[in-house]
């Protein structure tokens, strides 16, 4: 049997930089035009019933620590954190400390649990290379404030693509945590909606699920047990006398005095009966008799905010808050209670809106990000009066008394990326962003600025050739182009001519690829067909025209083709792949017409039958040769990253290049250098790994968080990684392919060099019987200072005196390596 677990790659939010408050006088409204909200499906990430992914994140994370440690030959070299410092991201836990009214401990969905020491302003990770970084929750203990907990999983959204961990625990106030292996045991589900301390027993806690129902530990977390049997608990409050209420979904509030296992009954007077979903439950800390409560209903609207000045045993609904979007309550929903005012009330989703007095007037609150998920308050509430939330932008301070909303986002880097592209010299990009749209950013300047800073952005390209022409993505095949990417302020317009998104659909994170070789060309998908144009690199008085490239490809499938590999040339051979082993070749893609796509699909071995098909890489030395990366778990244990020979044939070959990796372990992306085809960099949902003799090892790069990376682009030019994590922004690296080459000549030739060191030339001797065809010149940090046909004999007096490495070719694509030094 199999279990599916609906994961984020399962469902992407669109969330919007919408701000919608439509009926309040006092609700400002943005002049720029906003977008609609979206909710989209997905595809699913799948295993075997029996499939112990405890054991696998055990395993993963001592091969990734063996990796690190015996790695003889550091390939990966100058990695480095681009950027952004100055926005942050989907954030759904947030804590203040309260022993420090100043500390503040943040929690990015899938960037992991930061500190603040300065009540927001600087803020550093705690946790980056923890296997997981998913955190959903934070709960401190009211009795020992030294123990902190947080859970991971989002249950809901997850963009990230990952499973949780359960829970950790720290006992010195948060400077260390260790994971609590009962908190993941197979009765717990993956996905935790609250971690929450108990206020009478500091060894009690409890985690609320999205699946699994209830589970306490009264023993500081090393057993839990299920105390309520329910599908999904959304929220838990507990309270000075140890009774707690929880939130069932689908059925409404139940009370307990003890949280005991039976101890719960249901509580009906004066609430909503069914068709109810996600609840949310606060209650006001100085005067804890009031309780309030929000109910969503089954098709993603509330039903109502409801009050009890009894300690939740009598309720009433209060008046329904205007001007608040409560679209997207299944994904962002959030209810809170002025720790000092018992009638100041905060809710929201897509936005933020309070009330001062129960309900009787609504007004907005600000309108600086979007979905909103947690709202905290300091301990010195009474006299510094602002409270802090987090959404999907990231933590920002808030007050309403004078009003005002701003970012707490200064080195707080949780941003998501789903896609970038590079210019072809430095370290600038544009990339695509959860929530926060299209951004750019370089080295130059540790903030990033918004291009389109609307909804969630996805692939861009650049051409190479010419830097003011550049493309971004919108959700759903949307995208756009500028003829000025290099200005401050890039101005886009539509680009999207002759696709019929509005029936064949797109998906959510649309692919979106340039030729390189010429960047005239561009291909996209929908849900059914290829689209190429041929006029991208026209200026913006002629956007590009697109035209389908195939037939309806997906025929009786949800979906069709959704990864594009390009082959090298001016007329490449395009390689398209998919959900459940779509696999697609178009030949001369540039001049191919619909019906000359040839059909893969029964060529894919058996075992991928179910796989998600999440990149294919061409091989820059060959076109026959297809690099694939799976970024599901593998439900009949098959490898997660393959070489695909014979691509380019009617007949190509599988060959599993998981080597020393788990072969559960989901691989998003694959890049191949044209230097050396053996080096290959995958990322994957834990991190960076790279391959230096094809794929027989692995090397974890642990000079980067444990975060789940989309996608990487290899700048061919000078090796240079770019790598777009789903958390932690962009990194960059060097792929330094020749320098470690010098390490491994065991596929090498052999030719000698004199002499050495040299002044002006380099005589070379051939000792093998090979065609040498190509010498090529290389400083120590890679880059390129000479190109030109084999000869016996090179003039290198032109270059500054220092060691450098030639690397000579023959005709099979083969190469071999020399160190040198130039002197005077």
């Amino acid at each position: 049997m199999i279990k599916k677990i609906l994961i984020a790659s399962a469902i992407f939010i669109s969330a919007s930089s919408l701000y919608y408050f439509s009926i309040n006088k006092d609700i400002e409204i943005s002049s720029k035009k906003k977008p609609k909200v979206f909710l989209v499906g997905k595809y699913t990430k799948e295993f075997a019933e029996n499939f112990d992914y405890d054991k696998f994140v055990r395993e993963l994370k001592a091969s990734q620590r063996a990796s690190a440690k015996n790695s003889q030959v550091s390939f990966i070299q100058n990695v480095k954190e681009l950027g952004p410092f100055n926005m942050g991201g989907r954030t759904r836990a947030l804590m203040f400390d309260i022993t420090n009214p100043l500390r503040i401990l943040a929690g990015g969905a899938s960037g992991g649990l930061w500190e603040s020491l300065d009540r927001g302003k600087t803020w550093n990770p705690i946790n980056d290379l923890e296997s997981n970084l998913g955190v959903t929750f934070i709960s401190q203990s009211r009795i020992n404030p030294d123990i902190i907990y947080y859970s991971t999983g989002e249950p809901e959204g997850n963009s990230g693509s990952i499973f949780g961990e359960g829970v950790f625990k720290s006992v010195d106030g948060g400077k260390t945590f260790t994971h609590l292996k009962d908190s993941k045991k197979g009765e717990v589900d993956l996905r935790i909606w609250r971690v929450v301390a108990s206020r009478v027993n500091e060894q009690e806690v409890y985690i609320a699920t999205k699946g699994k129902g209830l589970f306490r530990s009264t023993d500081g977390g090393e057993i839990f047990e299920q105390v309520f049997d329910a599908q999904e608990v959304t929220d838990i409050e507990v309270f000075d006398d140890g009774k707690i209420i929880i939130g069932v979904s689908g059925v409404g509030l139940y009370v307990s005095q003890s949280g005991d296992l039976g101890s719960f009954t249901k509580i009906t007077k004066g609430l909503p009966t069914a068709p109810l979903k996600r609840i949310e439950i606060a209650y006001c800390d100085s005067f804890p008799e009031h309780v309030y409560a929000q109910f969503m209903e089954t098709n993603n609207t509330l039903k109502g905010i409801y009050y009890s000045s009894d300690g939740g045993e009598n309720w009433s609904d209060i008046p329904f808050p205007n001007g608040i979007n409560y679209e997207l309550g299944y994904y962002a929903f959030v209810l809170e209670v002025h720790p000092l005012e018992p009638t100041w009330i905060y809710s929201g989703s897509v936005n933020l809106g309070y009330t001062q007095n129960q309900g009787g007037r609504w007004k907005p609150g600000g309108n600086n990000a979007s979905d909103f998920h947690v709202i905290g308050f300091p301990s010195d509430i009474a006299t510094y009066d602002s409270m802090f939330v987090g959404n999907d932008g990231g933590v920002f301070e808030y007050s309403e008394e004078p009003r005002f909303f701003k970012s707490s986002n200064k080195g707080y880097r949780v941003s998501q990326f789903y896609a970038l592209d590079y210019f072809p010299t430095g370290e600038k990009i544009f990339g695509g962003t959860q929530d926060q749209g299209s951004v750019t950013g370089n080295s130059d300047s540790t903030n990033f600025t918004f291009l389109h800073p609307y909804s969630d952005g996805g692939y861009t390209a650049i051409n190479p050739n010419n830097t003011s022409i550049a493309y971004i993505s919108d959700i759903y095949g949307a995208i756009s182009k500028t003829n000025n990417a290099n200005d401050e302020s890039p101005i886009f317009i539509p680009a999207t001519s002759g696709m019929d998104i509005d029936n064949e659909g797109a998906w959510f994170t649309n692919p979106l690829e340039m030729n390189r070789d010429d960047p005239s060309q561009m291909y996209t998908v929908t849900y059914d067909r290829v689209y190429r144009t041929k006029n991208a690199d026209g200026d913006v008085s002629s956007p590009p025209v697109w035209s389908a490239i195939t037939n309806d490809l997906k025929g009786s499938i949800t979906h069709g083709p959704k990864v594009i590999g390009i082959g090298p040339g001016s007329n490449p051979t395009i390689y398209i792949g998919g959900p459940k082993k779509f696999f697609m070749r178009i030949d001369n893609a540039a001049t191919a017409t619909p019906g000359s796509e040839m059909d893969l699909r029964p060529r894919v071995i058996n075992s991928l039958s179910e796989s998600y098909f999440s990149c294919l890489t061409v091989n820059p030395n060959d076109e026959s040769q297809v690099f694939l990366a799976l970024s599901d778990y593998s439900l009949n244990v098959a490898p997660r990253v393959f070489r695909i020979n014979k691509a380019n044939t009617s007949s190509p070959s599988f060959q599993s290049i998981v080597g020393d990796l788990d072969e559960n372990l989901p691989v998003n992306w694959i890049v191949v250098s044209a230097q050396d085809s053996r080096y290959l960099v995958i990322g994957t949902d834990f991190g960076l790994y790279a391959s230096s003799n094809g794929g027989k090892n692995w090397h974890f790069v642990d000079d980067m968080p444990t975060v789940p990376i989309h996608q990487i682009r290899l700048r061919q030019s000078d090796q240079k990684l770019f790598i777009a994590t789903h958390g932690r922004g962009v990194w960059t690296a060097d792929l330094n392919v020749l320098v470690s080459s010098i390490a491994d000549n065991s596929e090498m030739f052999n030719f000698d060099i004199y002499p050495n060191p040299t002044t002006n030339k380099l005589i070379i001797k051939n000792s093998s019987d090979l065609n040498l065809r190509k010498a090529e010149i290389f400083d120590v940090s890679g880059v390129k200072v000479f190109n030109n046909e084999f000869s016996e004999e090179l003039d290198v007096k032109n270059l500054k005196n220092g060691t450098y490495i030639l690397k000579i070719s023959n005709d099979k694509n083969e190469f071999s390596v020399k160190k040198f030094v130039k002197t005077d």
